[in-house]
């Protein structure tokens, strides 16, 4: 054991108090924090949603060309082969 003297009761309870104070002000905080990340989150979101579409259109008619091309050079393959 130590030979530090004991805190009082009153000491006790103005700690406690103090501690709790803290924790719910951090508390507090971290939840701001939260809601300020989410909000941000969420406006990306709304401003990539519409360049993506974007892409995701473009990406599909790339996709179709390709489709087409293939079709087109199968066709043309197999008329210079039964020649």
């Amino acid at each position: 054991m130590t030979d530090a003297p004991m805190p009082s009761e009153d000491e006790l309870k103005e700690c406690s108090q103090e501690f709790e104070e803290l924790i719910l002000k951090r508390r507090e905080v971290g939840q701001e924090a939260v809601r300020q990340c989410s909000e941000t989150l969420a406006l990306q979101l709304d401003y990539l949603s519409v360049p993506g579409i974007a892409l995701g259109v473009l990406i599909q008619r790339v996709a179709e060309i390709c489709e087409q091309q293939v079709s087109s050079l199968s066709l043309s393959l197999s008329l210079s082969l039964s020649l």
